[in-house]
């Protein structure tokens, strides 16, 4: 008897173990399963006190959206896009400039039905929440005020550590203060370049009013907290030279490489006296005045004898 005939190798017994071709697992994946979206249902909720539980940190009543649709409709995909197009924001960019300011707050929530009673009584409830806030803040870091955060830090993120995820704060950049006009203009949230800059504070020497600011942010911080974010990144954390050269520019350029860092001393100084001014105040203020030195990473800034407390 003849034996059986031997069975053919793996690679020729069907389609078990065969190497398929790269034509073949394209067009596997092509007949993978897609989605599509054909539409946007768009809902309008009613405006609302309290609506969303945000804690506004400029001392103004809470807005946000409440359960109640308004109206609904449903537009085409395409349609929606294309209404969209240009007016897209990058999420860092609307953090900052998104926000309603209280005062336009206050009208939206009049007209959504709300009463000042409401209003006023919602904005002392902020203010309570806001010094509770802040109080913890200061037990958690030791009463401290001036801060350091790393270069790759995201400002929402310092701000949370702080306990004042809900404050915007006042964004300055120290490599910019080549002059007593550029730092003045940096700080025009706080204060008026008009009111900083004196009238002989030209380039050869620094005569900037910095009590005027000293009372600006005093001012700021009776009514809301107020956080300074310096980007100091790109600063050099180097030894001063001696005092005749602070404020004095370089006669070829009309700039002080030095001059960056002597101002962001000053501005610390000037933070402090304010910190005083609001805890001697006949009233008690509403907040207070926090720095943050964004990207630095020394343990204090120049002769300052202040602490830097790291939010890691």
């Amino acid at each position: 008897m003849s034996s059986p005939p031997p069975s053919p190798p793996a690679e020729e017994a069907g389609s078990v173990g065969k190497k398929r071709s790269l034509p073949e697992v394209r067009t596997q994946r092509k007949r993978m399963p897609k989605v599509n979206f054909s539409h946007v249902s768009i809902r309008s909720h009613q405006l609302e006190l309290w609506g969303g539980g945000g804690v506004p940190g400029d001392g103004g009543a809470p807005l946000g959206l409440g359960w109640a649709v308004m109206h609904e409709r449903s537009v085409s995909i395409d349609e929606f896009e294309d209404s969209r197009e240009g007016s897209r924001r990058p999420k860092d960019i609307y953090g900052s400039t998104g926000c309603v300011e209280a005062g336009r707050r206050c009208e939206l929530l009049i007209r959504a039905g709300s009463s000042l009673k409401q209003i006023r009584s919602a904005k002392q409830a902020i203010a309570r929440l806001n010094r509770q806030r802040w109080q913890a803040s200061s037990m958690l870091f030791g009463n401290s005020w001036l801060f350091s955060a790393p270069a790759d830090a995201d400002a929402t993120d310092v701000l949370s550590m702080m306990g004042a995820p809900n404050t915007e704060p006042v964004v300055l950049h120290a490599a910019r203060w080549r002059s007593p006009a550029a730092f003045a203009e940096d700080l025009r949230p706080i204060i008026e370049p008009a009111r900083l800059v004196g009238a002989d504070g030209g380039a050869d020497y620094l005569c900037l009013d910095w009590e005027a600011l000293s009372d600006a942010l005093a001012s700021d911080a009776a009514k809301h907290q107020v956080v300074l974010l310096v980007d100091s990144a790109h600063i050099a954390a180097a030894p001063q030279k001696d005092n005749e050269n602070n404020g004095k520019a370089s006669e070829q350029t009309g700039e002080d490489e030095d001059l960056p860092l002597w101002l962001l001393e000053q501005l610390v100084c000037r933070v402090a006296a304010a910190l005083v001014a609001v805890a001697s105040a006949p009233t008690p203020p509403q907040g207070s005045v926090n720095m943050v030195l964004h990207g630095w990473t020394a343990p204090q800034i120049g002769d300052s004898t202040y602490y830097i407390a790291p939010l890691k």
